[in-house]
């Protein structure tokens, strides 16, 4: 979950990094590459599986400014699902998250979750190389 810092410096909950409102502009998602909302099956289906995912894509890191965390995390919504280091009974399989380029805006939170099968291959599946801080007060800034 993203958000902005509440008066105290610490970040509030939201739904999305850059706050809680549903904009598709800062994220990579269905919606942006059919150009507004898509809100059924049905118009996934007609309007982005069949026309849109032909062009749709992944974009490169930090494309989108303001699809950024509090503490400075780029693309934590849609792009690509996150493969996480969640275990589970399964060995082959993974829990993803965030969602990805051939999602709707609805489903491209932080905190969306899925399972991903680890002998699968997708283009909407990637991973984040993360490093400890020494000084997380400077993260923020």
């Amino acid at each position: 979950m993203g958000g902005r810092s509440s008066r105290h410096g610490r970040p509030t909950l939201s739904l999305f990094p850059w706050g809680d409102a549903s904009d598709g502009a800062p994220v990579n998602c269905a919606d942006t590459w059919v150009g507004h909302p898509v809100v059924t099956f049905h118009a996934w289906q007609q309007e982005f599986a069949q026309k849109a995912l032909r062009r749709a894509w992944v974009t490169p890191v930090g494309n989108r400014a303001a699809n950024r965390s509090p503490y400075g995390i780029t693309d934590m919504a849609g792009n690509v699902w996150e493969w996480t280091s969640t275990s589970l009974d399964d060995a082959g399989e993974a829990v993803i998250c965030g969602g990805s380029y051939d999602n709707p805006l609805r489903a491209v939170q932080a905190s969306s979750k899925g399972i991903y099968r680890k002998r699968g291959c997708s283009n909407a599946v990637g991973f984040r190389c993360v490093q400890d801080l020494t000084d997380p007060e400077a993260a923020i800034s």
